[in-house]
């Protein structure tokens, strides 16, 4: 039986912050994602810095009270950020709520060494409804580390019959560490830099000699046998209504994610904008791109790009421009979202244009790898990538004249294309191609 407590109402998407949790040695502040299900009335996060209940203690603002949403689950995401890395990582918590027979509660992490999810606890052998602490050690942690050097945790229940209860949770190092190096990749490849690209989003073909890199669409198209294959997915806007075979068609997403008001893009017909103007939007938006990600992932793509991030500013140049209900803060936390999906499914993330974003923006809260620019010869942008990536920058140009500023701005060193501007096959009268 389920304590006294009246659950909350679902709260999806809640975002908390581990504010006043104390960072482990050479950790930055961790941070908490509610992605289905809710937290209990009044309750914060912050209760998961000290371990201060025992036997049958039930102070309600001591701990957090995790609840499956209705016909659902739970499922959380913990995410600390480490500045070094020790000998060993310790992972505390201090768990009340049913046997695992009424329903199982599970913390696992990512182990980006070998692209699986290990168990941490379970609550198996425990007497319900009475507080048990457990410390499990990870050697080698280096191995549970992503890119930007962080942890990843999924707390998950299996039905929606019983809460489950922390009253702590703390990654801690061992006091022997060394500094951390640049970001690596975890269980995922970057893009080879200065590799021949060609761009194929709109139909799959061979490529040119010498191509190694490919975007390709991500549910019409397979990825280049022998090369880097990236994943094109649209996750920001619809596309144009088709026979309804796919997923990212605008009949086929929830329609109250729409924003059918606006109209259209401008400059590409059919094509709606999502809603990511709440916490629950932006989660079920993820939730529905989650299926085209897993189909790059299972086709056997290195990579993704998800096009349109920039979509809040989109509309702004029309002459009757519409008010969105939604801005960058709110584009930049989907694309964790969905950045932080894409990590799980062992593929490495572009950023797609968006050069306004910052690095940490890009780099820090989002996560990104690489980017894909698009006329930033055109615009004189390609620069503004380099300064966040590096050398990992795929550019496409549409002009000759973005073209050759491409090439002479980070063509030595990054990849440059010139394509036609509806990315045709060859043998159309409008197909072009080129590179630095």
């Amino acid at each position: 039986m389920r304590p006294r407590h009246v659950l909350s109402a679902a709260l999806l998407g809640i975002t908390a912050s581990f504010s006043a949790f104390m960072p482990a040695a050479g950790a930055t502040t961790p941070s908490h994602r509610v992605r289905e299900g809710s937290i209990g009335w009044g309750q914060s996060a912050d209760a998961l810095d000290v371990r201060d209940q025992s036997g049958t203690q039930d102070t309600w603002n001591n701990y957090v009270e995790f609840a499956p949403a209705e016909n659902g689950r739970h499922v959380s995401v913990f995410v600390q950020s480490f500045d070094e890395i020790g000998d060993s990582a310790t992972i505390d918590l201090n768990f009340r709520g049913p046997e695992s027979s009424e329903t199982r509660w599970l913390l696992r992490v990512r182990n980006y060494a070998d692209t699986s999810w290990e168990n941490v606890f379970i609550n198996d052998d425990i007497d319900e409804w009475t507080w048990t602490p457990r410390s499990v050690t990870l050697d080698n942690p280096a191995d549970y580390l992503n890119p930007n050097d962080r942890m990843v945790f999924v707390w998950v229940s299996n039905n929606d019959l019983e809460p489950g209860q922390l009253d702590h949770f703390a990654v801690t190092m061992s006091s022997t560490s060394t500094p951390v190096g640049p970001p690596t990749s975890g269980d995922w490849e970057l893009p080879p830099t200065n590799a021949q690209f060609d761009y194929q989003i709109s139909q799959a073909y061979t490529p040119p000699n010498g191509v190694s890199v490919v975007s390709r669409d991500w549910f019409d198209s397979a990825p280049l046998a022998g090369g880097y294959s990236i994943c094109y997915v649209n996750a920001f806007q619809t596309q144009p209504d088709g026979d309804g075979s796919r997923p990212d068609e605008k009949s086929q997403w929830p329609q109250d994610l729409l924003l059918l008001d606006i109209g259209d893009d401008p400059n590409w017909g059919g094509e709606y904008l999502i809603d990511l103007s709440t916490a629950n939007k932006r989660t079920r938006a993820a939730q529905h791109i989650e299926q085209m990600i897993d189909t790059c992932a299972n086709k056997g793509f290195d990579a993704v790009e998800f096009d349109n991030l920039d979509s809040w500013g989109r509309f702004s140049d029309e002459p009757n421009a519409p008010t969105l209900p939604f801005g960058e803060a709110e584009a930049v936390a989907f694309a964790e979202l969905i950045t932080d999906y894409a990590h799980s499914r062992g593929l490495a993330v572009g950023q797609k244009n968006t050069v306004e974003l910052t690095a940490e923006q890009s780099l820090e809260i989002i996560g990104f790898d690489f980017a894909i620019a698009e006329e930033c010869g055109q615009w004189n942008e390609c620069n503004g990538y380099a300064a966040v990536f590096g050398a990992n920058v795929v550019a496409i140009e549409y002009s000759d004249a973005g073209f050759s500023r491409a090439c002479a701005s980070i063509g030595a060193s990054s990849s440059v294309v010139r394509r036609d501007v509806n990315v045709t096959a060859p043998g159309s009268n409008s197909y072009v191609y080129d590179e630095c």
